[in-house]
């Protein structure tokens, strides 16, 4: 299909990623977009005729992918080429390409909603964006499973991580035994890096990143049970293990399940304790919690483990 000479949809929008040498398409590509952005000064000055004068600046760009799987293609800190088209043609030509930084992602599970799992992953300049006619992007033709987030569930412990995280319903005052929150309705994990922008000589006006500290903060929101009211939750500045699931197997013999585990989570609180009886709504809650790096009834430095059981992070369970 030829290039149209008018405006144009997002409807053929791909893009491409280049981790280590390696080319990826973005497989389930939901959205991209991006920010090109240049600083300027106001420099009135008493040859200006009364009105404002600007110098031109440093420049930058920032960026966003949404996409739909509980797996990004990059971890934050880490560097890419990213490659973006807009137009039909195959392969796909037009568009913008630049090395990029990955600041963060998060995935969100609305269960509640029934909705699918997906993630968005932010990205900042690393230099230079370039406007292209000529990126020659290859279309999508991988089949992808979407899953939707009906039924995913979430599992605190304070175990190692070595021993089974068995599927069985038990309250926080069972552990070490993980319990397995009930009435969950959504999580949403969001990994980072605290990049720092940074311009030098060597930039040439054109802003660059260097990694950060790694964050991890998660968010699960829940309804209240009756019979206990808050009693079972994880109290405040309380340390677990956590599994948010991707998917869980509703057939137990199998444990087919998706899950990011994540050593160590500290909960600082909870929010969202809405008690209204005009609205006659569920009582719910929201557990708030960020990474801890040292954990466990015998103190452990921690790790993170992505949906497909790679350790990203930290030391091996």
């Amino acid at each position: 299909m030829p290039s149209p000479t008018g405006p144009i949809s997002g409807l053929h929008a791909q893009a491409v990623t280049v981790v280590s040498a390696s080319t990826a398409t973005i497989h389930a590509l939901g959205k991209w977009s991006i920010n090109p952005k240049a600083e300027s000064s106001e420099t009135p000055h008493s040859g200006s005729q009364v009105a404002i004068e600007r110098v031109a600046g440093n420049d930058s760009w920032d960026g966003t992918v949404m996409g739909y799987g509980d797996v990004p293609f990059a971890w934050p800190g880490t560097n890419f080429t990213f490659s973006g088209t807009i137009d039909p043609a195959s392969p796909s030509v037009v568009g913008y390409s630049g090395l990029a930084i990955v600041d963060e992602f998060s995935i969100k599970i609305d269960v509640a909603g029934g909705k699918e799992i997906g993630y968005d992953l932010k990205f900042s300049g690393q230099g230079v964006l370039t406007p292209s006619t000529s990126l020659s992007l290859s279309p999508d033709s991988v089949v992808t499973t979407i899953r939707n987030a009906i039924g995913c569930r979430c599992r605190v412990s304070v175990i190692d991580g070595k021993t089974d995280w068995e599927d069985v319903d038990l309250t926080i005052a069972s552990s070490p035994n993980p319990p397995l929150l009930l009435d969950v309705t959504s999580m949403d994990l969001t990994i980072k890096t605290a990049n720092k922008p940074y311009n030098s000589s060597e930039t040439n006006g054109h802003t660059m990143h260097l990694p950060g500290n790694l964050d991890v903060g998660c968010n699960i929101a829940l309804l209240v049970q009756g019979a206990v009211g808050f009693t079972t939750l994880p109290a405040n500045n309380s340390v677990y293990a956590v599994r948010i699931y991707t998917y869980y197997d509703p057939n137990r013999g199998t444990k087919a399940d998706r899950f990011w585990e994540i050593g160590w989570i500290l909960f600082g609180g909870k929010s969202n304790i809405d008690v209204d009886r005009k609205s006659d709504n569920p009582i719910g809650c929201t557990l708030n919690g960020a990474l801890k790096v040292v954990g466990g009834t015998t103190p452990k430095l921690g790790w993170i483990k992505d949906p497909a059981g790679t350790l990203r992070w930290g030391t091996t369970p």
